[in-house]
């Protein structure tokens, strides 16, 4: 299966998802989610990925207000690049990956912009997967 022409934006709404959700009190349970999409494929990794995730979501939740969205925009690249390894090495994870991204954004303390954005994936054989994409804000800026 070849990953679907749109992935990274896949790979980076799923990281800032990660990043926003790290933030809030469901923060501690998104480290397991995240760290779930790595048991198929790299059993091995699955406690230093959770643990890295942790100890961001602490290091996030420390900051003082100036350096948490810096903080915030160089931990959600730091997860895509996680991310797009994962999805090159397990394609079949793009699903998942969309699902969790949808997961973490209802946990999520973010506000909702207006305007989604609809995202299909060609999965082959015939497979189809649909997602709706929304921007995310926090507060007014």
């Amino acid at each position: 299966m070849n990953l679907p022409a749109n992935v990274d934006l896949i790979v980076d709404d799923a990281a800032q998802a990660l990043v926003r959700t790290l933030a809030t009190e469901t923060g501690k349970q998104a480290v397991g989610w995240f760290a779930n999409l790595w048991r198929r494929k790299h059993r091995r990794e699955v406690d230093e990925i959770s643990d890295g995730v942790e100890r961001d979501r602490e290091q996030l939740r420390s900051a003082d207000e100036a350096a948490r969205d810096p903080l915030a925009e160089a931990l959600a690249r730091k997860w895509a690049e996680h991310l797009r390894r994962l999805l090159r090495d397990d394609p079949s994870s793009v699903p998942e990956l969309v699902a969790l991204t949808q997961q973490l954004r209802q946990h999520s303390d973010a506000q909702v912009a207006p305007n989604p954005v609809q995202v299909g994936l060609n999965l082959g054989k015939g497979d189809f997967y649909q997602a709706t994409f929304q921007t995310i804000n926090r507060g007014n800026k």
